[in-house]
């Protein structure tokens, strides 16, 4: 499961080196994918009890 996510986040990550943004905002994009990823995995365990 986490490591379908860190492919996602790195096919990302790449899509996003080739459209030629900037380190930072690419920082900022994972983070955001990684929040939401947390979050979203959170709600699934909740979601279960």
């Amino acid at each position: 499961m986490l490591s379908r996510a860190v492919q996602e986040s790195s096919q990302s990550l790449r899509q996003l080196e080739k459209s030629n943004t900037s380190f930072l905002e690419r920082k900022m994009v994972l983070c955001i994918f990684l929040y939401n990823n947390s979050k979203n995995h959170k709600l699934r365990e909740i979601h279960h009890e």
